[in-house]
């Protein structure tokens, strides 16, 4: 079986819920699925993701994060 999950837009979310919010929520239940999340940001050190460049990034991300 070859499933993956693409959520694209989460750009959308903001300022509603942060993309490491809906990440947090997803884990655990997606059931073996990975789960690849098209963010609109930049990488700030190896665990952080600033929103568009404009927000202070949040250094909690536990999944892996490709530039």
């Amino acid at each position: 079986d070859r499933t993956l999950a693409l959520i694209g837009r989460a750009g959308a979310l903001y300022p509603f819920f942060r993309s490491s919010a809906l990440l947090r929520h997803l884990d655990g239940r997606t059931h073996n699925v990975p789960v690849v999340l098209l963010y609109p940001g930049d990488r700030r050190g190896p665990t952080g993701l600033s929103f568009m460049g404009l927000l202070d990034p949040d250094n909690d991300y536990r999944p892996r994060i490709y530039p």
